[in-house]
Parts: structure tokens; sequence; C-alpha cells
């Protein structure tokens, strides 16, 4: 279902497309079929849409943030398949040969069609970029955090436990953005969750001291955190 739903718009396009030409050489004269107006509406309102279509589709579901990009392609497709096609259709049945504002009116929205797949190409690539680089400066919290409430469960002491609990908190309210400049307190309170853990892990649940230098040493990254802003 879920690939399905990935393809959807551009089956109904290639359904559409299909339906509307066949009403359309069912119903008009060949002499009109005979001018080149014709053909240039008709063009556009199949193959190049379709065309079109397909290569958004494909481009869209590339990384990065091809989430982002995925739903604003279905909507750039319906969009202006939609437009072509009712373009197409005007200039099919009128009863003109003149191929000027046909001809005007198809580069006009060709050229809007890609000024507008560009811009979200850039947009989708800019906040993929941006979206990796968040990940990798808040992985130090999350993986500090997760440390903390892996080890409650090993705890009988109660006092202890609260003290954890109040650790995981404190790191859970934190600035989740890291920095290069704060590579050295990081490093600091790591290695002193390293120390709590390897101590409970061997049954010593004589932790108060470090659990409270753990806390200044986060309470030092924080306040570094705020000067860097």
């Amino acid at each position: 279902m879920k690939k399905f739903g990935k393809f959807f718009i551009l089956i109904a396009i290639v359904l559409v497309c299909a339906l509307i030409n066949t009403i359309v050489f069912l119903t008009i004269d060949d002499a009109r079929l005979d001018t080149k107006v014709f053909w240039l509406v008709w063009a556009f309102a199949t193959p190049w849409s379709l065309l079109a279509a397909t290569i958004l589709h494909i481009w869209a579901t590339k990384k990065p943030a091809a989430s982002l990009k995925m739903p604003v392609a279905y909507y750039l497709c319906a969009i202006f398949s939609g437009i072509y096609m009712v373009l197409g259709l005007i200039f099919m049945y009128a009863d003109t040969t003149e191929i000027t504002l046909p001809l005007i009116l198809e580069l006009v929205v060709t050229v809007a069609y890609v000024i507008m797949a560009l811009y979200v190409f850039i947009a989708g690539s800019y906040i993929g970029a941006s979206e990796k680089e968040t990940k990798k400066k808040v992985f130090f919290i999350r993986m500090l955090q997760s440390n903390i409430t892996s080890l409650l469960p090993m705890v009988k002491d109660t006092e202890t436990k609260a003290a954890l609990e109040e650790l995981s908190e404190k790191i859970r309210y934190s600035d989740p953005m890291s920095h290069a400049s704060l590579a050295m307190v990081e490093c600091e309170i790591a290695a002193t969750v390293d120390e709590i853990t390897g101590k409970l892990t061997s049954g010593d649940e004589n932790v108060g001291e470090l659990i409270k230098k753990a806390e200044l040493q986060l309470a030092r990254r924080n306040s570094q955190c705020l000067m860097l802003k």
C-alpha cells in the first residue's frame, strides 16, 4: 500500500492523460488534427507532461530530504499536469490556427514548472544537509540521557535512583546542540558517566559524589553553550 501510494500521482496522471486522449481523438475532426496548434498543445499536455512528472517523481525519491521533496513533487506534478491539460483542451478545440499564443503560454508554464522544481531541489538539499548536521549536534545529549536511563533498573537504593533520575532530567532539559568547543567538557561528562556505569555494573551503588560531579560538569557545559549563542 505504501509503495502504491508513492506512485499514486504518477498513475493518476497517466490514467487522466489516457482518458483525455481517448475523448479528444474520438471527438475532434480530422481537419483539426492536421493543424500545428493541435499537435503543439497535445505534445505539452501528454508526452511532455508525463515525462516531466516521471523525472520529478524519480528525483524526489532521492535523498537528501526525500521526505520533504516527495509531497511537494506530488503537488507540482498534479498542478502543472492539470495546467497543461486545461491549456491543451482549450486550444485543441479552439477554432484557431495561430500558433503564437499557445506556444507562448506553454513555454511560460514550462519555465514556471522548471523554476519551481529547481527551487524545491535546492530547498530540499539545504534542509537535508541541515537535518544531518543537527542530528550530529544533538547526538551527545541524546546518548547521554539514554545511558543514564539505562542505569536506573539496576539501582536498588532509593536515594541513588532519585539522584540518577534528577541527573537524567537535567540532561533532558539541557541545550541539545553540541559544538566543537564543547568537546573537552563533554568528554569529561562522558568519562564521569562511564565511572558511574562501571560502579553500578559491579554492584557498587556508592555513586553520589560522581553524580554531583556529573551535574557540575553538565552545568559548566550548558553555561558554555549559552555563551556560544
